[in-house]
């Protein structure tokens, strides 16, 4: 599977050897994932859907499937593929159970007995009940997002990315033209050599940047720091955006999903500590325009809070 996965993004993103797959992924126009991954989970979560409406005692048979794979914990995504009973007959996952489990076990998820999707940081997910044209997006969110943590915690330029606003991403990918697609999907996918990590590898002495003739000491230099790509920037307002009030991941084209919070940046910095002077950059960040404004979303997020708390809802696992 890492091997079609490579391939793959070979064909659509960028060949360099030190780029992530999750640009070559997430940078589509078209809303259809391409992630082998990806596929295969949703086409056997929406296919065991199937089954179940179609035929009436695979519930049962389902649930027996289960059952028996908990008694000798082989739901648990943390074991082998093959496990041995208290009779040392070795059991395989196999069959649409079998290996629907083993992919929900590669996301950190797991099947139950109610025939429903459990995460930790997720809402679970009805295969029974969730609507059809629902259920298929629910499963490929709950995937795409699996994908995204396992490259944040892998690429430091991803480090504060939890989950990629994939709708945000499509509606500005869909103002582009194919070459300048091509150029986000290169950055995005980290595939850059920048002239720091030339020196490093020895292909040159100096760390220098030759446009700015600046030391290049930052990943995003090119794109957000060098001053003769600054004087070239074409959006007014871009200009008085100071690059540390943006994550990593967004200077790199990734934008992720925005914070639930309404009296910081989008992305959760807060006012006090933004570096951005210039009112109409703010406001394009989701920073309030004046104290009035940023007093009136504090207490909206204290009402929240409290609702949040009453209802037995976990803050901490929600975005806008």
């Amino acid at each position: 599977m890492k091997a079609l996965q490579a391939a793959i993004a070979n064909v659509i993103g960028s060949r360099a050897a030190k780029r992530s797959q999750l640009g070559s992924f997430e940078v589509q126009k078209k809303m259809k994932d391409l992630d082998p991954e990806v596929v295969i989970l949703v086409r056997r979560a929406t296919l065991f859907r199937r089954q179940l409406d179609k035929f009436p005692n695979f519930e049962k048979k389902v649930k027996d499937i289960i059952q028996r794979y908990e008694e000798v914990d082989c739901i648990c995504p943390e074991l082998d593929f093959e496990d041995e009973d208290d009779e040392g007959i070795k059991l395989r996952r196999a069959g649409p159970v079998g290996f629907l489990i083993d992919n929900l076990g590669e996301v950190k998820a797991k099947l139950n007995g109610n025939l429903e999707i459990e995460h930790d940081e997720e809402q679970t997910i009805s295969l029974k009940h969730t609507p059809w044209q629902k259920l298929k997006e629910d499963v490929q969110e709950l995937a795409k997002k699996s994908r995204c943590i396992k490259a944040a915690s892998e690429r430091k330029c991803y480090s504060e990315l939890k989950e990629v606003d994939s709708s945000a991403l499509k509606a500005a990918l869909s103002k582009r033209t194919p070459e300048e697609i091509h150029i986000i999907r290169h950055n995005a996918s980290l595939a850059t050599w920048t002239e720091q990590r030339k020196q490093e590898v020895g292909l040159q002495e100096e760390n220098v940047c030759k446009l700015c003739k600046q030391v290049e000491d930052d990943p995003s230099h090119s794109q957000w720091r060098c001053l003769a790509v600054h004087e070239e920037r074409k959006d007014t307002y871009l200009k008085q955006v100071h690059p540390d009030d943006l994550p990593m991941h967004l200077q790199f084209g990734l934008p992720g999903a925005m914070c639930k919070e309404i009296h910081c940046t989008f992305w959760g910095k807060p006012k006090a500590q933004a570096k951005t002077r210039d009112d109409t950059a703010k406001s394009k960040l989701g920073l309030p325009k004046d104290n009035k404004e940023w007093v009136r979303r504090e207490s909206q997020n204290q009402e929240a809070e409290l609702i949040y708390q009453s209802k037995g809802i976990k803050a901490e696992l929600l975005n806008a």
